[in-house]
């Protein structure tokens, strides 16, 4: 055991009042049957408003892409960078399109969670496959 790690017997007891927790919460929901289709339907309504909203951002986003298909094409060709040995350098390609995406997308589309900026690393610069 570690200096600060607390003993076994404590992460029992944490086990144990969860497991208690638990066990009256399912009595009490066995004994409300309509406190479990509250929850269910309360669930259900969520899911499905986020699914609605994600295909909703997705159309717009979508449609403001094709737009700007023309020009996004260019900057893609005028920002893409050969390398030597078949290396290809995307990062300021990638840097556009974040710029893109927070400047015109946004506006218009809503919040977008998923951005080039988790792409900046790894891919900023690829092989093009050529050996």
């Amino acid at each position: 055991m570690r200096r600060n790690e607390p003993p076994v017997i404590a992460w029992l007891f944490v086990v144990l009042v969860i497991f208690g927790i638990a066990s009256e919460a399912y009595h009490w929901l066995e004994a409300h049957p309509w406190a479990v289709a509250c929850i269910v339907g309360l669930i259900v309504t969520v899911l499905a408003m986020s699914a609605w909203a994600n295909r909703r951002t997705l159309a717009i986003s979508a449609e403001v892409v094709q737009q700007h298909a023309a020009e996004l094409t260019i900057r893609r060709k005028q920002l893409t960078a050969s390398m030597n040995y078949g290396l290809v350098d995307y990062s300021k390609w990638l840097e556009e399109a974040e710029f893109f995406i927070e400047q015109v997308v946004e506006p218009r589309a809503g919040k977008i969670r998923n951005s080039t900026k988790r792409h900046q690393g790894p891919i900023a610069v690829q092989s093009t496959g050529m050996s």
